[in-house]
């Protein structure tokens, strides 16, 4: 989980709601709760790996994100919402493939939407010979290191800044 959201992000009033575990669909279940209160200016999101280790084809994930938009944009039809890559790994290299097909696929879809943008994050945490950086992840291969995060974080401000989300409320 990202814990240094708030100081990776000082212009940004962040409201971290991952829980650890959970796939797209639990995301999307929870949405009335855990997002839609807050009245949130703009969504990042990341899901995806664990719906894949899960047995979810790329074809469910990204079916899965569309429904997840559509909820909340059932209560805030024009909130820009941004997906961040499914990401590789180490503990799940066998998995590579799929994630990319998912991110494909989200890409795609994220396309065609107006205020819907697809964060990759996947290519830059390969090396050269196409393999997840080591340095990016903790000893167990799969959570990230702060490192990892930091890869992230210029992805995901430059979106932030292009919608706006950065500047003051009013």
């Amino acid at each position: 989980m990202w814990r240094t959201l708030d100081s990776d992000f000082p212009g940004v009033a962040t409201i971290n709601r991952g829980f650890g575990g959970s796939d797209l669909d639990d995301t999307t279940h929870f949405a009335r709760r855990i997002v839609l209160p807050y009245r949130p200016r703009a969504i990042v999101m990341y899901a995806g790996d664990n719906d894949i280790m899960n047995g979810d084809s790329p074809e469910q994930l990204r079916d899965d994100f569309v429904e997840f938009v559509e909820t909340v944009r059932s209560r805030y039809p024009d909130l820009p919402i941004a997906y961040i890559a499914v990401k590789p790994s180490i503990a799940r290299r066998a998995l590579m493939d799929a994630g990319a097909r998912a991110n494909a696929l989200i890409h795609d879809w994220a396309a065609g939407q107006d205020d819907v943008a697809f964060l990759d994050v996947f290519t830059p945490m390969l090396d050269a010979r196409g393999e997840p950086r080591p340095e990016l992840f903790l000893d167990d291969g799969l959570h990230m290191t702060a490192q990892g995060y930091a890869l992230w974080r210029p992805v995901v401000d430059a979106w932030l800044q292009g919608v706006g989300a950065d500047a003051p409320q009013g």
